[in-house]
């Protein structure tokens, strides 16, 4: 393994990176403890792989292949694709393909990019491409995809100006009832001295 290639790393989107190396750890402490055995790891081979997700974290937004992960770290592709999902029970061009759809969904929903920016952006050099692998992924294509989420934000706000307003009538009448309420056993309780007073 390379010693120096984390110091040269250069990441485009720190919080992504850092997310990603999260999820990736407790998958991996998932795999090593809750898999009743079933992978036994020495710390090199721990390390191989965390090295791994964080290369792919720094060349996400590439268009590269499984072979230079490979190349990168000193195995052959055969052994870093079977370790890979050996651990992670995913392959591993499964897991890049994955994280770059996590990626262009956070920018279909929080962005006004052209889907083929889009995908030129996580490494697709062909808007088809990138739209079958997504609709592969998502089950939708990424226009559609836009849409869904663009409707649902539009419900999510109309229900939550809604829901401020309704909370606010239901307190305003809640206040109305309980006045009522303090004035009707008011009118009782001086209805019963009156009667009393009469009595005297």
């Amino acid at each position: 393994i390379k010693s120096n290639w984390k110091r040269d790393r250069k990441y485009g989107n720190k919080l992504l990176n850092s997310l990603n190396i999260t999820s990736a750890l407790a998958e991996l402490h998932s795999q090593l403890y809750l898999s009743n055995g079933r992978v036994s790891l020495k710390g090199e081979q721990v390390q191989l792989y965390t090295d791994i997700v964080d290369y792919i974290s720094w060349r996400i937004r590439e268009n590269f292949k499984v072979s230079e992960i490979a190349g990168y770290f000193g195995y052959n592709e055969k052994y870093i694709t079977t370790f890979f999902k050996k651990v992670s029970g995913v392959s591993l061009k499964a897991y890049i393909l994955n994280e770059k759809m996590d990626i262009a969904k956070a920018l279909l929903n929080d962005t006004n990019k052209q889907i083929s920016e889009i995908g030129y952006e996580i490494g697709f050099s062909d808007n088809h491409n990138f739209s079958s692998a997504f609709k592969k992924i998502t089950g939708q294509s990424p226009s559609d995809y836009r849409n869904t989420y663009a409707q649902r934000k539009l419900f999510h706000e109309w229900l939550h100006i809604h829901g401020i307003i309704f909370l606010q009538y239901f307190y305003c009448f809640f206040q109305q009832i309980q006045q009522k309420s303090i004035i009707h056993y008011t009118r009782q309780i001086l209805s019963v001295i009156s009667f009393s007073l009469i009595l005297l």
